[in-house]
C-alpha cells in the first residue's frame, strides 16, 4: 500500500497592527482608536483594550473605537489594543498616554491656632488627590456675623474699616409659602408687589410695589407707576409709554 504523508500547517497571526490613537475626553476618560492590521493572516473576530498590561475590555470586529473610562486624573496609562482571529492573537505596540489635570479632592480641614487676639497660625496638610500639579496654595477668610433669635430677626452690624452695613435674616417658611421681604405668603392667597404683599385679587396687577386694578382683557404695561394698555413696538421710556420706530 503507498504511504501518505500529512503536514502540519501552522497558523500564522495578525501582521501590522499598529499602535493605537488614545485621545483624551476628560480627566477620567480618554478614546481609544485604531486601524484593522496590515495582514490579518484570518478573519478577525475581535479586538481586546489592554491599560498597563490587564484586559480592560472587547469589542467586535467591526469597531475601531473603544470609550475608556474610570481612569485616575493626571495619570500616565500603556495602551495596546489586541487583535484577535480564529486561529491566533496579536497585540500592537504601547501607546503612552496621560489624563487631563482635575480639580483637587481630599483636602482635609486646616487645623487652626490662636496665637494671640489678632494673629491666627494656620496648618493643613496636602490633598489625598491633588490630581495634577500644585501651583499653591490660598488662604481665605470670611467674617461670620449671627442672626438674632426669632424666625424674622434682624442683626444690623456695621464695617468701620469700609463703613458698610449688613442685615441678616433668618426666614422659615412652611412647604409650599414664598418669600416677600422678611415675610412669608402663599402665592395663591397673596401676591408680592416690589416687596410689599397684598390680598390677591381677580383682574389686579402689580406695577412697582403697587397692586392696581386692571378691567381690561389684555396684560397691561407697568410704565412710571401706572399701567397702560400693552401695544406693539412700544416701549416705557423717560416715563412715558412710546411708539419705538425701526
Amino acid at each position: 500500500m503507498p504511504r501518505v504523508c500529512g503536514a502540519v500547517i501552522k497558523a500564522k497571526e495578525p501582521e501590522g497592527m499598529s499602535a493605537p490613537e488614545v485621545v483624551p475626553v476628560n480627566s477620567s476618560t480618554t478614546r481609544v482608536l485604531w486601524f484593522p492590521p496590515h495582514r490579518p493572516n484570518g478573519a478577525v473576530t475581535g479586538y481586546s483594550i489592554y491599560v498597563n498590561d490587564r484586559l480592560h475590555g472587547s469589542v467586535d470586529n467591526s469597531s475601531g473605537s473603544y470609550l475608556l473610562g474610570n481612569l485616575l486624573p493626571f495619570t500616565v496609562y500603556n495602551i495596546q489594543v489586541e487583535v484577535c482571529t480564529v486561529y491566533a492573537c496579536t497585540r500592537s505596540n504601547i501607546t503612552k498616554t496621560t489624563t487631563v489635570e482635575d480639580l483637587p479632592t481630599d483636602l482635609p480641614s486646616p487645623h487652626a491656632q490662636v496665637i494671640s487676639p489678632r494673629a491666627v497660625r494656620l496648618d493643613w496638610a496636602h490633598p489625598g488627590k491633588p490630581s495634577g500639579i500644585m501651583l499653591g496654595y490660598e488662604v481665605l477668610r470670611r467674617t461670620l456675623r449671627s442672626c438674632t433669635d426669632g424666625s424674622t430677626g434682624v442683626a444690623p452690624s456695621s464695617d468701620s474699616a469700609h463703613g458698610l452695613r449688613f442685615k441678616c435674616f433668618y426666614l422659615q417658611c412652611p412647604v409650599g409659602h414664598s418669600v416677600c421681604g422678611t415675610s412669608c405668603f402663599h402665592p395663591e392667597t397673596q401676591i408680592c408687589c416690589g416687596g410689599l404683599l397684598h390680598r390677591r385679587k381677580p383682574h389686579h396687577h402689580c406695577c412697582n410695589k403697587h397692586y392696581f386694578s386692571w378691567n381690561e382683557t389684555s396684560n397691561p404695561v407697568c410704565c412710571n407707576g401706572k399701567l397702560v394698555p400693552s401695544h406693539p413696538n412700544h416701549q416705557c421710556c423717560g416715563g412715558y409709554y412710546v411708539l419705538i420706530k425701526t
